[in-house]
């Protein structure tokens, strides 16, 4: 797992002028390790090999690791996702109702006075 803690090295703690500050590397090691053995899941025929052997991988594993150092646990916003209705092509606002201050202005009629 040194490739992932050397990432979070780089990209996480090095100085303000991008001076690498080498003595981190041994805490932030054992702190991948420790993610690894706690919050990782492998699939059948699968290892910590295959998360090392992939630089794409290795950089989201170090993503994680960083998260879960900085993330408080119950200290996020909740996310607010829309729920759309796949099987129905065509929606209403009808059942929106909401104060305001202004007046409402009653929808026009199709029925024209000619």
């Amino acid at each position: 797992m040194g490739g992932a803690s050397a990432t979070l090295l780089e990209r996480h703690y090095a100085a303000l002028d991008d001076v690498p500050r080498p003595w981190l590397f041994p805490r932030l090691l054992q702190i991948s390790k420790q993610w690894l053995a706690e919050c990782v899941t492998y699939e059948p025929g699968t290892s910590v090999g295959h998360l090392v052997a992939f630089a794409e991988l290795t950089h989201k594993a170090a993503e994680r690791v960083h998260q879960s150092m900085v993330q408080q646990q119950g200290n996020q916003r909740e996310v607010l996702t829309p729920v759309l209705r796949d099987h129905d092509g065509r929606g209403s606002t009808d059942g929106v109702t909401f104060f305001s201050r202004k007046h409402a202005i009653s929808g026009c009629s199709n029925s024209s006075t000619r």
